[in-house]
């Protein structure tokens, strides 16, 4: 493997791996895709076979769809009984839902504005900051894990 020196910080995908890494990556990821969405299958299949709901759950509800965004956005209810669990839930919520998001973000700018446009926006300063935030969210989601255990 050589080393070429880089003038600006940017993001290295993948580290330089073969075309047939490369596949085999791919293949794995839609097997477990496959097995996920199979999974999800299973599980609504099994709650289709069950009874009617006797209450009535879906009365208003857009209120009921904001109440429960702010609850979750808040996590008002993680620190009703215990602080320590209520950081723990917290951290590990958010590191991972940071960590999601930021993968997410690679993945559109890999797939559709460098193949597609030719446009990178990962370098320089703007990279520095994006990799020093999502570091810290990994490290708080790693933290909560470590709370957990």
């Amino acid at each position: 493997m050589t080393v070429v020196a880089q003038t600006e910080v940017t993001r290295e995908t993948y580290w330089g791996i073969s075309a047939t890494e490369y596949a085999v990556f791919y293949l794995l990821a839609a097997i477990t895709i496959f097995v996920f969405l199979y999974g999800v299958y299973r599980r609504f299949d099994r709650y289709a076979a069950g009874d009617d709901d006797p209450f009535a759950r879906l009365d208003d509800l857009s209120t009921r769809v904001v109440e429960a965004a702010r609850i979750a956005l808040s996590n008002e209810k993680n620190f009703n009984r215990d602080l320590y669990g209520g950081l723990m839930h917290s951290f590990i919520l958010w590191g991972f839902l940071t960590l999601l998001i930021a993968t997410l973000i690679i993945m559109f700018e890999q797939y559709a504005t460098e193949m597609l446009f030719d446009v990178a926006f990962w370098h320089g300063d703007f990279y520095l900051a994006y990799q020093f935030i999502v570091d810290a969210m990994g490290l708080l989601f790693v933290v909560g894990i470590g709370m957990a255990i």
